[in-house]
C-alpha cells in the first residue's frame, strides 16, 4: 500500500513550524525528493536543530541542513 515519508526541523526537542516536507510512495522501492526552505528566528544562540524522519519504514539518504545566518 502507498506510504507517505516525511522529515521536519527540529529545534532543541521541538517541531518547527512551516519545516515539514513529504511525499506518499505508491510501492516499494520508488524514490521520492524532500526539500524545503525555512527561515529560522534564533534570539539566543547556540541552539540545536535537527532534521528528524518521521517513518521509519523509509530509507532516507543523502540528507543535508545548510544554515546561513542572516543580517
Amino acid at each position: 500500500p502507498p506510504v507517505t515519508v516525511s522529515a521536519q526541523l527540529e529545534e532543541g526537542g521541538t517541531v518547527i513550524p512551516g519545516t515539514i516536507s513529504s511525499a506518499t510512495l505508491a510501492s516499494a522501492g520508488n524514490t521520492a525528493t524532500l526539500s524545503g526552505n525555512a527561515v529560522i528566528q534564533v534570539t539566543s544562540a547556540p541552539v540545536t536543530l535537527t532534521l528528524n524522519a518521521n517513518d521509519t519504514d523509509a530509507a532516507y539518504s543523502n540528507t543535508a541542513i545548510t544554515v546561513r545566518k542572516l543580517d
